[in-house]
């Protein structure tokens, strides 16, 4: 029966590569301690030698000192090449059988008895160290066993095998950033806002396990928010703000888990389970077409849709043709809900979303959505603009303009005149 389930584990666990290692290594515990030799290997280190019943074999007792000093004078004297005189410190059994008394023959016997017992203990806890060597380089890939010298004990063979298991952490590393990057480049690509999420996280704790400097400090958020703004450019806008003034400052930045945390409220705020699998799927999990067309992504996070109930700008990412399709598709009654989500949302993830889904953030949303002060643009006109309570982060320009006083290093506020500024749907753009 031990035979036959040694056999199978064989079969199941073969050392080829590093990937094999674990269910191989458990395949050997088990063939060491059904071979009652685990003791020879320490697992725990294995730079350190394990413990082995005998490390070599036993010594059979020597006959001279079970003579006393009396009867050791009588044995013949030993002499060197040059006739010189030796000390004795041996004898044959045939020469302590001579001179030995009942007594010295008893003792002599016992302990012939006793070693009989070791030595047969020693050869067969030998022939099961070598049936499990027999196993180890039949269950290990040539290229890995040939490398290894046969004549070492149990615990040192295994020791030289284990480093073809060692991760590879450069490469490891290479994998897990190149991952990570790609993830950021995946978002905007057709991809909903749950679904790519999903995946920076798991490239994000990847990445935090091999190679943690990657996405540290200011750079590490910055990335993020870049990738993120393609999802909700309002909640991004103002993270950022706060990333950059912690910066500024010189104060530590918040971690990136926290900035993924704070995006992740939001989306389920707006109804978004980011642990679902549900965008742009029905409810088999079938791919659906959203009101664009195209499949594979949320309608809530639809370019097309997202431009023309919004007003959001996507035209480099979205063809007029599918532009007028999606409009006339809006119009129907099957995507009223969209519209009216799409607003709702809107009107929800800035302050009032901030507020509600993380706390930490209603101070920076106060600030930024802040009443317009002495110094707003708009309060040097009657008319009152649609971002008359927001402010405008744009991450290309030189020159960025504000509505609260709060917002600007003292010494720093200049007034701005009517000609200097005007409504978006006036500006010239080149």
């Amino acid at each position: 029966m031990s035979q036959k389930t040694t056999e199978t584990k064989a079969i199941e666990a073969f050392f080829r590569e590093r990937n094999d290692w674990p269910r191989w290594q458990k395949a050997l515990k088990w063939v060491l301690t059904t071979h009652n030799v685990l003791h020879h290997v320490n697992f725990e280190d294995l730079t350190v030698a394990g413990q082995p019943t005998l490390t070599s074999a036993p010594k059979p007792p020597n006959p001279f000192y079970f003579l006393d000093a009396s009867k050791q004078a009588k044995l013949p004297a030993l002499h060197d090449d040059d006739n010189e005189p030796l000390e004795r410190t041996t004898c044959t059994e045939e020469e302590f059988t001579k001179v030995s008394g009942a007594t010295e023959k008893t003792t002599y016997e016992a302990s012939m008895n006793r070693y009989d017992k070791r030595i047969q203990a020693w050869e067969k806890e030998r022939d099961r160290v070598n049936e499990v060597k027999r196993w180890i380089h039949s269950h290990v890939d040539n290229s890995v066993i040939n490398t290894v010298e046969a004549s070492l004990t149990l615990h040192a063979l295994i020791a030289e095998l284990h480093p073809y298991a060692a991760v590879d952490t450069q490469f490891e590393k290479d994998q897990a950033i190149d991952e990570y990057n790609k993830t950021l480049a995946l978002a905007g690509r057709s991809i909903g806002a749950q679904a790519w999420l999903r995946a920076w996280i798991e490239a994000r704790n990847n990445v935090q396990q091999v190679a943690p400097e990657e996405i540290a400090g200011i750079r590490g958020i910055r990335r993020f928010l870049n990738a993120a703004q393609h999802y909700n450019a309002p909640l991004v806008n103002l993270q950022r703000l706060q990333a950059e003034q912690q910066n500024y400052k010189g104060l530590p930045p918040d971690s990136l888990v926290s900035y993924g945390e704070v995006f992740k409220a939001t989306l389920e705020a707006e109804g978004k389970t980011v642990g679902a699998t549900l965008g742009g799927r029905n409810e088999r999990g079938e791919s659906k077409p959203c009101v664009c067309g195209l499949k594979g992504h949320d309608p809530v996070d639809c370019f097309a849709a997202r431009t023309i109930v919004l007003g959001e700008k996507h035209e480099k990412r979205v063809k007029n043709e599918r532009l007028k399709a999606t409009k006339k598709a809006l119009e129907t009654p099957k995507w009223k809900w969209l519209v009216e989500k799409l607003k709702k949302a809107s009107t929800t993830s800035t302050a009032s979303t901030a507020k509600a889904s993380f706390p930490e953030q209603t101070a920076l949303a106060a600030a930024v959505m802040a009443n317009p002060q002495t110094h707003s643009v708009s309060a040097t006109h009657t008319r009152r603009h649609r971002f008359a309570d927001s402010t405008i982060w744009d991450n290309g320009a030189n020159t960025h303009v504000v509505n609260s006083e709060d917002l600007l290093l003292p010494g720093s506020i200049t007034k701005a005149d009517y000609d200097d500024w005007g409504y978006e749907e006036d500006l010239q753009r080149p």
